[in-house]
C-alpha cells in the first residue's frame, strides 16, 4: 500500500510532478518552434525579395505557410 505524505499517495506526487514537467518542456518547445520559425522565413524572404523593398502580402503568407511545413516535416522525420 502507497504512503501518504501530507494526504498525498507517491502516485498522486507523481502524477502533479509529470504534468508540472509537460507544461514547462511545452512552453520550452514552443519558444524554441517560435524561435525556428522566425529564422526560418528570415532566410525564405531574404531569399525571395532580395533587391526588393518590402515583401508583399502574398510573399509573407508563403513564406509562413512554407516554414510551417518545413518544420512540420522536420519534427516529424527528426521523431
Amino acid at each position: 500500500m502507497p504512503q501518504l505524505v501530507d494526504g498525498d499517495c507517491f502516485l498522486d506526487r507523481v502524477r502533479e510532478g509529470s504534468v508540472a514537467y509537460a507544461q514547462e518542456i511545452g512552453e520550452i518547445l514552443l519558444e524554441n518552434v517560435y524561435r525556428a520559425m522566425k529564422i526560418l522565413a528570415q532566410g525564405f524572404l531574404a531569399e525571395a525579395v532580395s533587391g526588393a523593398a518590402a515583401p508583399s502580402q502574398e510573399a509573407v503568407a508563403r513564406v509562413q505557410e512554407n516554414s510551417m511545413l518545413l518544420l512540420y516535416r522536420l519534427l516529424f522525420i527528426l521523431k
